[in-house]
Parts: C-alpha cells; sequence; structure tokens
C-alpha cells in the first residue's frame, strides 16, 4: 500500500525517473507492461507503452514467456544502474506480440536512451564467435563503431561474417561501481532475431586489394566491406598482429585466429579495414593463403626523414645514439637519437637490450606512427615509435666512449669517497699528532719538575737541614738571653723554610694530572703547614663540578701563594680557603685577618717580589678573574672567579701547561 500522501507508481517512465535515494525508499509501484526479456533465474525485463524497465524476484516464474502480458505489484529498488521493481505479486493476464523494438544507432545506445528496452539496429558482421554455455558473440559494425551483440540458444548454420543484419533485441551494457555505463551490447534471446538484408560475399569473389588501395576513395565502393589483400610478412607480434608489405605500401593485419606466420611468407588475408592513427589496419581479418617466400629488404631512412617518407607499418632500417633505456608495460625500451629528433624502440618478450648509453646502433624493425597534427587537409605524421621482431634486429655499429656520463658519475662518486676518506683519516691524524704532542709536553713538564724536585732537595733542603743541625748545636751553649732569643727566632724561620722547601719538592714530584679533587688538594695544604701556624680553615659551600687536573694543579697553586703571603707578611692569626660554585662560577677565596695592604700597588709587582704576578699569569691560563680585597689593618681577601666546567675544560684540553 502507497504511503500516505504519496500515489502508487503505475507506469515504466515514472520508474525510470527516480533518482538513487527515491528508489531506495521503496515506492509502491502497481503497473501492466509486456515482457520482453528473460534473464534467468529471476530477472525479467519489460515494457508498457511509457518506456521499459525490470523486475527482480525470487518466486519461481514457471511457464513465463516473451510476449506474456503481466500485472506487476512491487516496490522499487536502486539497482545497479537503473531503478527496478522488487516483485511481491506478478500474474499473468495475457499473451500477445512482443514489444515494438525501437530503432537505434550506436550513440542511442552508448547515452543509454533506451536502456532496458527492444531495440532494432542494423551493421555489418564482423565475427561470430561460440561460447561456452551454449551461447555466442557476434561483433556488428555500426558505421565506425562496433557493438558486441550476446545471444543464447544455438546458433543458426550460415556465414554471416561480411553480411548486412537486422537484429533486435534488449540494449544492456557493463555498469561500473559509480552507476555508470562502460560499454552497452545487445542480449538476443535466439538466431531468429537475426535478419540478413544483404548475404556476405564470399571471399574468393573479391578482388585483390592493394595494400596502399584500403580505404582510399571510390565513386561506387562501400564502406566497412571486407577486403581481400596480397603481400609479403615483414612482422609478427603476439602471434595474431602480422603486418604485410604489398609494392610499396605496408599495412597491419590483426588475425581472429592465431596461425603459424613467419616472416617472409607471402600470405592473402581477408579482413575489415580500419584507420589507425595514420594508415589502415585490417581487423578480425582471416588467413586464406600461405606461402614460402623471401624476407623483405626493409627501406632505409634517417630519423630525420621519418616524418617526411611516413612509413607507417612498414620495414625500416634507421641509425642512432642510445640516449635512454628503461622498462614499459609493452616491454623494454631504448631511445635513439640523431641529436634533434628522438625516436623510441620497443622489443616485445623477456629479451633484454643489453645496449650501453651513447652507443651507435643500427636498427630494423616497423615504423609506427604514435601521434598526428593536421595542416589544412593534410595529416602529418608527428611522433613515431620502432618496434623490434627480435633482438637481432639491433648491432652495435660504435662502442660508447669510455666516459661515459655513468662512468664519470661513478668515477666522480669515487673520487668523492677517497676525498671524504683522506680528509677523515687526516682528521684522525692530526689528533692523533696533537695527543702525542701533549703527551710528550707532558712528560717533559714532568721530567723538568722531577729534575728541580731532585736539585731542591740535594741543595737548598739539604742546606737547610745542615743550618738547623748547627742551630740546634749552637743553642745548647750558654750564651746571653738577647741572644738566645735571637737564635731560637732563627731557627724557627730556618724550620720554616725548611717545611715550605719539602711542601715544594712533594709538590713538584706529584704528577698534576692525577690532582682532580680540589677540596682534598686545599685540604691537603692547611694540613701541610707547621704546628706553629695560624688556624687555616677550608669551607666548601655548593656541589663542585668535576674539574680537569690543570685547573685544579692552577687553583692550588693560587691558594698556596696566598696562604704564603699570608703567613710571610700579613701575620696573621686566622686563614680561611673558601670554595663556592653557584650557578656557571667557581670562586675561590682566601680570607685573613692580617695586617692588610694598599693592593694598587702591591699587587703589580715589585723588584724581586713575584707572588702576585704569578697569580696573574696562573688565572690567564685557566680563563679566570682575579681581584685582592685589601686596607691596611684589616686583613686580605683574594677572590678567583671561574668559568663554567665546561668551558673550563674546553680551555684547557687546548693548551696544557702545567
Amino acid at each position: 500500500m502507497a504511503p500516505l500522501g504519496r500515489a502508487q507508481i503505475s507506469d515504466a517512465i515514472s520508474v525510470r525517473s527516480l533518482t538513487v535515494e527515491q528508489a531506495k525508499e521503496g515506492r509502491a509501484v502497481k503497473l501492466r507492461a509486456t515482457v520482453g526479456f528473460i534473464e534467468s533465474p529471476g530477472t525479467i525485463f519489460v515494457q508498457d507503452a511509457t518506456a521499459g524497465t525490470f523486475l527482480r524476484t525470487k518466486l519461481p516464474i514457471g511457464e513465463l514467456r516473451e510476449g506474456d502480458e503481466v500485472e506487476v505489484q512491487g516496490q522499487t529498488f536502486p539497482g545497479l544502474f537503473l531503478p527496478g521493481i522488487e516483485i511481491e505479486t506478478l500474474r499473468v493476464v495475457g499473451h500477445g506480440e512482443r514489444p515494438r523494438a525501437l530503432p537505434a544507432n550506436y550513440d542511442d545506445l552508448m547515452l543509454a536512451r533506451f536502456h532496458y528496452q527492444r531495440v532494432q539496429v542494423s551493421g555489418i558482421v564482423r565475427s561470430v564467435t561460440s561460447l561456452e554455455e551454449n551461447r555466442s558473440v557476434l561483433r556488428l559494425a555500426m558505421g565506425s563503431r562496433v557493438l558486441e551483440v550476446r545471444i543464447d540458444g544455438d546458433v543458426a548454420a550460415g556465414d554471416w561474417v561480411d553480411a548486412r543484419v537486422r537484429i533486435e533485441g534488449l540494449a544492456a551494457g557493463t555498469i561500473n561501481d559509480l552507476r555508470q555505463l562502460v560499454q552497452p551490447y545487445l542480449r538476443v534471446s535466439s538466431s531468429a532475431d537475426i535478419v540478413v538484408e544483404e548475404p556476405a560475399r564470399q571471399v574468393d569473389e573479391l578482388a585483390l586489394t592493394t595494400t596502399a588501395g584500403v580505404l582510399s576513395f571510390s565513386a561506387t565502393g562501400e564502406s566497412g566491406r571486407r577486403v581481400r589483400v596480397r603481400g609479403s610478412v615483414t612482422g609478427v607480434f603476439d602471434r595474431s598482429l602480422v603486418f604485410i608489405r604489398d609494392g610499396e605500401a605496408s599495412v597491419a593485419v590483426q588475425l581472429i585466429d592465431v596461425p603459424s606466420v613467419r616472416i617472409g611468407d607471402v600470405v592473402i588475408v581477408a579482413g575489415f579495414p580500419e584507420m589507425d592513427r595514420f594508415t589502415p589496419t585490417l581487423a578480425d581479418a582471416s588467413l586464406l593463403e600461405i606461402s614460402n617466400g623471401e624476407p623483405a629488404s626493409p627501406v632505409s631512412m634517417t630519423l630525420k626523414d621519418m616524418p617526411r617518407k611516413a612509413r607507417d607499418g612498414d620495414l625500416v632500417s634507421v641509425q642512432g645514439s642510445v640516449v635512454e633505456r628503461f622498462r614499459s608495460d609493452e616491454g623494454q625500451v631504448v631511445v635513439i637519437s640523431d641529436g634533434r629528433s628522438r625516436v623510441p624502440v620497443r622489443l616485445e618478450g623477456a629479451e633484454e637490450m643489453t645496449v650501453e648509453l651513447q652507443s651507435e646502433v643500427g636498427l630494423t624493425g616497423i615504423c609506427r606512427v604514435e601521434s598526428v597534427s593536421g595542416v589544412g587537409f593534410n595529416a602529418k605524421p608527428q611522433s613515431f615509435r620502432l618496434w623490434l621482431r627480435s633482438l637481432a634486429d639491433l648491432h652495435v655499429t660504435q662502442a660508447p666512449p669510455f666516459w661515459t656520463v655513468a662512468r664519470l658519475v661513478s668515477a666522480m662518486a669515487v673520487l668523492a669517497c677517497v676525498l671524504l676518506a683522506g680528509g677523515v683519516w687526516i682528521m684522525l691524524l692530526r689528533r692523533q699528532v696533537s695527543s702525542l704532542r701533549l703527551r710528550i709536553r707532558h712528560e717533559a713538564a714532568l721530567e723538568e719538575r722531577q729534575r728541580i724536585a731532585r736539585e731542591f732537595h740535594d741543595t737548598l733542603e739539604q742546606e737547610l737541614a745542615g743550618l738547623s743541625l748547627r742551630m740546634d748545636a749552637a743553642v745548647t751553649r750558654p750564651m746571653e738571653d738577647k741572644a738566645r732569643v735571637l737564635l731560637e727566632t732563627s731557627r724557627s724561620l730556618v724550620s720554616r723554610i725548611q717545611a715550605e722547601a719539602r711542601n715544594l719538592v712533594a709538590d713538584l714530584r706529584d704528577d698534576p694530572v692525577n690532582q682532580v679533587e680540589l677540596v682534598h688538594a686545599l685540604q691537603d695544604l692547611a694540613e701541610r703547614q707547621p704546628a706553629n701556624a695560624p688556624l687555616i680553615r677550608v669551607e666548601v659551600s655548593g656541589t663542585l663540578p668535576v674539574l680537569p687536573s690543570p685547573v685544579v694543579h692552577h687553583l692550588r697553586m693560587i691558594a698556596q701563594e696566598a696562604l704564603t703571603n699570608a703567613l710571610k707578611h700579613a701575620h696573621a692569626s686566622s686563614i680561611l680557603l673558601r670554595l663556592r660554585h653557584e650557578g656557571h662560577q667557581l670562586e675561590l677565596s682566601v680570607i685573613d685577618d692580617g695586617t692588610g695592604f694598599a693592593p694598587d700597588g702591591h699587587t703589580e709587582g715589585k723588584p724581586g717580589h713575584f707572588g702576585c704576578m704569578g697569580i696573574r699569569e696562573r688565572c690567564r691560563k685557566i680563563g679566570a678573574r682575579v681581584n685582592w680585597h685589601s686596607t691596611p689593618g684589616q686583613g686580605t681577601t683574594l677572590t678567583v672567579t671561574c668559568e663554567s666546567p665546561w668551558s673550563l675544560m674546553e680551555n684547557n684540553t687546548k693548551t696544557r701547561d702545567w
């Protein structure tokens, strides 16, 4: 029952006119129509006075025949191409003639004007092929287009090829996923629907036509009828496509069967002429006679002459230089050139053209026009392709020069690799030389330090020891109190000098590379002082980074020099060695409560005094800043500020001077 407000569809044209969305709604249909074609198992094509449509059912259709008048009730559905009717009930109400077939041409079928309706077409039969399941396919030439006719049932005996026929059947076609008609065809229920209007001519009655005369003008000639041609085979491709030459012209022949034809055979063929890109082709051809013959000689020409001579389909020989090589769906392709023109050369099959680029080659093959340009009334070939028949059609006339582009690129790549490897090797060698130089400098510096330590120990320290023994002996003798006090003071000074000399010898004996802990170095420095020395404390603030050994050495020596100055000159009673690390800076401070001094003049160096000058030099070596803050009577503060440990490490790997 039709929904409220929507009328029930009662004719075929209304069903055909529905959109996909409307057909999906399942609109109610009740119509009366005549069966035009039945497609087993459950598709029925019907027509009424307005148009044609189709029915789909899972119900048994029994003895339903073409020409039956039926009453159908059902719902619409989209179908693959046109909307159809899903049958709910079907009743045969009578029987009569099938729906009238409407005259149609190929364009009508391609535009689907009469799709799923009975039509009448006429044309010339090009071929008839029997298929399995008791079916046949007839190819019908309708002007310049060929329509496929699919016939059910047995095909009546008779030679229809080249006959002009009239056929009635159902207009149908193949549909893609986008609901578009790809290719139309005609469905025919039996060979009785094929009427011969003009019988086929016997091939023996056909006059021989020259290859140059195919599709040429004739005032009395007929278009689309079969012709007979005799010629010598110049090329065979895929066994069914052959090229034959008759006199000065050639033609391509597409055979229906696949006979054993060889190059040089003389053949007679009958086929239907079709215009290809530039010259005709005989399509749907049959081989009538074959005899042995001699292979034809190729027409010699240059690449420059090809557009002018236009030997389409003929056997030609050319020469050129190979400029490109690749593989396509059609086979292997090389491109030859004479400097101005370029022509692709194709070789079918698994054979490989192992020709090198820039080789000079001679080629023999079938010339094929690829594109055509029109100038006025004349058609001119624009581009060509050469089809080789086998690998024997190619021979190298001159090998490529040794320095081809590929070899030059390869040589440059090898040279680049050698240069790169040489650069890497030089860089590694420089690193090794630099490392060796640093090792030699370190060993030389260590040897020099040990030599100086030996000299200090064998001379100055021994002399101080001897002087200390003499002064110890002198103290035991009776003397005046003033002299005794002076002697005791001198002996204490000698002992302190002797202790400093031993510390200096110990420092020189130590390898500065192994001094990596600055805190331990400062604590060791404080513990080395004599028992009667002032109070010396070490204070650390923050987490100290790992410092390079040269930095530790120079900071320790700066602290020792500052500590010695405080003990000798400032007469301090308390000395603080403070380390502080904040952000990217490391700060070493030596603070005493001694007599102080005016830093402007005293830190620039005086004759015979080199301590402050040495501190400045050591700070420059590690990229640090030094500052003295002192006031007479209020003590002295020495501050050394270093950069980040990473910068220190970078600065001191460039020059390690201990």
